[in-house]
């Protein structure tokens, strides 16, 4: 609980710096605690930031993003919008200043780490999961059919083909090989 609604306070000054009026935007934008988490995040996903309301940040988590990343993206974004509001508390009630780097990643990492959701072949995601230090959940393997190829009889020539058109009736391409086995 806290001491005062925030909506209502525009009178209050912020908890955190004693300079500005008390806002959401001020406390979860504006503030130097909070930029240093949003910088953290923009250089961990290469971007720059610029939000002006609460809802920008979460077309964030709408980009061209694998499922893996968007976990990851979207863990951030609810474990900074915790960390400001935690610190807040911490030095209204306790009188306990604590550093912007405290237990942000460790927890964005679990989360990416516990996700169950994929990573697709994507190099800037890839780079990206790998700042946050989230291990990569790869999409599992295709069935893979073994083959085994026997060579063919002397003075004969063989000719295999993949089959790949069986029942397909749009475009498609060819693959096939040709031995001869001379003695």
């Amino acid at each position: 609980m806290t001491s005062f609604p925030l909506e209502a306070a525009t009178f209050h000054l912020c908890s955190l710096c004693n300079y500005c009026a008390e806002t959401p935007l001020h406390l979860f934008f504006d503030f130097a605690y909070a930029l240093n988490l949003w910088r953290w995040l923009a250089s961990n996903i290469n971007c720059t930031f610029n939000f002006q309301t609460k809802e920008e940040i979460w077309n964030l988590c709408n980009n061209y993003w694998n499922p893996q990343c968007k976990i990851v993206i979207t863990a951030s974004i609810i474990n900074i919008y915790n960390e400001i509001w935690c610190a807040r508390n911490q030095l209204i009630f306790q009188n306990n200043k604590i550093p912007w780097k405290t237990s942000l990643a460790s927890s964005t990492t679990l989360s990416g780490n516990l996700s169950k959701s994929v990573v697709v072949n994507n190099v800037s995601n890839f780079m990206q999961l790998r700042k946050f230090g989230v291990k990569l959940n790869p999409p599992r393997a295709p069935k893979v059919i073994e083959v085994i190829w026997q060579p063919p009889l002397p003075n004969w020539t063989k000719c295999n083909t993949d089959g790949s058109t069986n029942g397909n009736h749009s475009s498609s391409g060819e693959s096939s090989g040709i031995a001869t086995l001379n003695f």
